[in-house]
């Protein structure tokens, strides 16, 4: 009777230990699908707040597109208009105008086209001087 208790503790502890590698397998694969690359965001939008400068056209997270006129430690304040100006927490500052409007979010780098994007480029822009002749 004790030997069957003892060789039953045995295998447990046996499928324990062939279970463990398959936990840090897990890990591994969560740390590089998800929390490296949000690590790398956060550093990226880290290091774009603190390079703003007075001047800047900048997007909030909510989608106000401002120039920036001061910035002090977590405030920025933002001119959106002629005389206008808000004050904003600086982790809310998304990304500069250009980006947006290049549909360009990681970098500043502009987007190069190939030859059938930049062929229909063309011919998107010889339609609109048509449309604008008729």
């Amino acid at each position: 009777m004790f030997d069957t208790v003892i060789l039953q503790a045995q295998g447990s502890t046996q499928s324990f230990l062939s279970t463990l590698p398959m936990i840090g397998l897990m890990f591994l694969v969560f740390w590089l699908l998800v929390w490296r690359p949000q690590r790398q965001e956060q550093d990226r939008h880290d290091s774009f707040v603190r390079a703003l400068k007075k001047g800047d056209k900048v997007v909030t997270a909510s989608g106000i597109f401002g120039t920036v006129v001061s910035i002090d430690d977590q405030v920025i304040t933002l001119e959106i208009s002629k005389n206008t100006r808000m004050r904003v927490l600086a982790k809310q500052v998304q990304m500069s105008q250009a980006q947006v409007l290049s549909g360009d979010k990681a970098s500043n780098k502009p987007e190069v086209l190939d030859a059938e994007e930049s062929k229909g480029d063309k011919n998107k822009k010889k339609d609109e001087k048509q449309s604008e002749a008729w």
